[in-house]
């Protein structure tokens, strides 16, 4: 296994005929088949990512998991998750990347954003197969993206490829929601929860309780872990120590950093802390954990 001292970020790559936007990039897959090279590795995203698999096979891990891209499967990728496509296999669909300030303002600002359903750290279904009435009408909003993305970079293709892209993202979001049961009561569990989860992507390895997060978002503890519960039917405690198990178990897996500094590395003055934590999250101690998953390598 290539080791590491830190999981390297990988920011939005783009080809032509849009080189001139940095902020969006589209491929469209026709038949393709893809094994990447012995040598790369395994990188976090610097953007987000969704993948529309039409036909063909294709598998890609995310955090260390395989995942099957099947016919009919919409797969999202989350800005700062550990990914790497180890093959594809005669694949027709679109791989659509765009950063966050591409969207327009209005989605970046509204409750229940398109990240509460889409692109969550912890709690998100990854990969969805969608029927073929959905699947086509996805594939229309992905075809005017690719015809637009095809002209010529001017100010008005990107404000297109904006508005478009966020009309691809409430489908999305809605065969998502769909996909997973929410009813319309959990709007307001949603922009609680929505608030939560991008203040505890900045500040998870600085704070771990509860109390933080509340004061921080204004709202009590009963109140977050409310919305928790209602999203993920977990506490707001058991969402923030996963967050930070998950970071544990990308450090395990990917670097060669030592327990002690990975205990740093996520708040912790005592390594002691961390491993309670880990092993009571993940059922095995770090580094049982960095052990075994050595061992598939």
């Amino acid at each position: 296994m290539h080791m590491v001292k830190d999981i390297a970020y990988v920011d939005l790559a783009h080809t032509a005929p849009s080189e001139a936007l940095a902020s969006f990039m589209l491929r469209r897959f026709e038949h393709a088949s893809f094994r990447p090279p012995v040598a790369e590795v395994p990188h976090r995203h610097n953007y987000q990512e969704i993948f529309i698999v039409q036909s063909g096979h294709g598998v890609h891990a995310i955090d260390g998991q395989a995942i099957d891209l099947l016919p009919r499967t919409v797969s999202v990728i989350t800005k700062g998750q550990v990914h790497i496509v180890e093959h594809l296999t005669n694949l027709t669909g679109w791989l659509i990347r765009f950063s966050e300030e591409f969207l327009p303002t209005d989605m970046l600002g509204q409750p229940g954003q398109y990240q509460t359903a889409l692109f969550q750290q912890l709690g998100a279904i990854h990969t969805i197969t969608v029927d073929a009435a959905d699947l086509a009408e996805l594939a229309r909003v992905a075809e005017l993206l690719e015809a637009e993305w095809s002209q010529p970079s001017t100010l008005e293709q990107e404000r297109i490829l904006r508005h478009l892209l966020a009309v691809l993202l409430i489908k999305v979001e809605r065969v998502f929601q769909a996909s997973a049961g929410s009813p319309g009561q959990q709007r307001e569990a949603n922009q609680v929860y929505q608030r939560f989860v991008t203040l505890l992507e900045q500040d998870f390895a600085r704070h771990h309780d509860v109390r933080y997060y509340a004061v921080a978002l204004g709202v009590s503890t009963i109140r977050l872990s409310r919305s928790s519960g209602t999203i993920l039917g977990k506490t707001t405690k058991q969402v923030i120590d996963e967050r930070i198990v998950l970071e544990a178990k990308r450090y395990l897996h990917y670097t060669d950093m030592s327990i002690t500094d990975i205990a740093v590395a996520l708040g912790y003055s005592d390594p002691f802390h961390l491993s309670k934590t880990f092993k009571r999250i993940a059922g095995v101690s770090p580094q049982a954990f960095r052990d075994e998953r050595q061992k598939m390598t």
